[in-house]
């Protein structure tokens, strides 16, 4: 039987700490060969509207410790807006659409699949959490905030889950938006998370700095706000200004060959020119000089070097592995808790082969 789960029910049931703990272990197997992330396949396409493009996205990995292989569909609709792109929902009754295919590697049957919402956030905020674990100062009390939409909810647990997080300064360019922010996480959390009117405010005095903004691409964090010994960490690769990355000791990244199988319908109008600078990426910095994160994680890169250093882990690409590694942690929450539907495997097979 192949299980069917919602964004809903996986939502309670998964902790930031055991997707992490997961995460570091799938990257230390990635790191030698015992695990694998597949190329990301993106066809952008023209809509009536010339706001918004859609766009049908494919990823997928395979971790041969649990046996298991995934695929990531999304299916997006994708308007720009001051410099930001935002997603429409546009599936009957304003939903988004993102699921997410479990195969097992020993049968090749469908074991589950669930929708991606959870899984997407989480998967951003662990890997940036891991990086905190591996270069952060081990004694790091203050986390500074830019951004505070779906993503920085994800960033703030997964710094809590790997420092002492005592006090959290948070900054948006939309004041309410900012301060509902910081009153849910400091009832949720019980800590001190407090509202500021400007970014360099979020970064003065942190031990750890977290970018998590919707930006196409500009910088938000800027070399003049750094202090010895911070953190640094971004979403997106366009999120730190190129000189506090030189300013770095260590740097990690995400993928030094973040490559991506793209194929355009159209293009013509202001989405297409929209979306095609936001793919293009960074050209002030060269990020492939850097080590990857994996390779700090399995010691084969070096990582802080003393309290003093500033370092960095710029998320500069998205991969499929990830959600391999987080389908196993639902898998076994959904299995402990009881959650989900089960349909018949026959629906997912045939008898017939292609």
């Amino acid at each position: 039987m192949a299980l069917l789960l919602s964004a809903e029910e996986i939502d309670p049931i998964i902790k930031t700490s055991d997707v992490i703990d997961a995460l570091e272990l799938g990257y230390k197997d990635w790191a030698i060969d015992k695990a694998a992330n597949g190329l990301r396949t993106d066809i952008h396409n023209e809509t009536d509207s010339s706001a918004i493009y859609y766009n049908f996205k494919t990823m997928g990995g395979c971790w041969p410790r649990y046996k298991i292989a995934t695929e990531r569909i999304v299916s997006d609709l994708i308007v720009f807006e001051h410099n930001r792109r935002r997603k429409i929902p546009g599936a009957p009754g304003k939903r988004w659409v993102g699921l997410v295919l479990v195969f097992s590697m020993e049968t090749g049957e469908l074991l589950a699949v669930f929708t991606d919402g959870a899984a997407q956030r989480m998967r951003v905020g662990t890997t940036n959490g891991l990086g905190a674990k591996y270069l952060a100062r081990a004694d790091s009390k203050v986390y500074g905030l830019i951004g505070s939409g779906f993503q920085a909810e994800a960033q703030l647990q997964a710094m809590c889950a790997v420092r002492p997080i005592e006090k959290v300064r948070v900054f948006s360019p939309t004041e309410s938006h900012r301060k509902s922010f910081a009153e849910k996480w400091s009832r949720k959390l019980g800590i001190d998370v407090m509202a500021v009117d400007k970014p360099e405010q979020a970064v003065k005095g942190a031990d750890i700095v977290g970018c998590a903004t919707n930006s196409a691409a500009k910088a938000v964090l800027m070399n003049a706000w750094l202090e010895d010994g911070m953190f640094i960490t971004s979403l997106r690769n366009s999120e730190i200004e190129a000189a506090a990355l030189d300013r770095c000791g260590t740097v990690a990244i995400h993928l030094k060959d973040p490559r991506t199988t793209r194929m355009y319908v159209g293009a013509k109008n202001a989405s297409s020119e929209n979306v095609r600078r936001d793919i293009e990426g960074r050209k002030d910095i060269d990020l492939t000089r850097y080590p990857e994160l994996r390779h700090i994680i399995s010691g084969d890169a070096p990582g802080r070097k003393s309290d003093q250093e500033i370092t960095a882990f710029v998320n500069n690409a998205g991969i499929g592995f990830q959600f391999t590694v987080i389908a196993k942690v639902i898998l076994e929450a959904a299995k402990q808790k009881g959650v989900g539907r089960l349909l018949p495997n026959e629906w997912f097979s045939q008898s017939v082969h292609s």
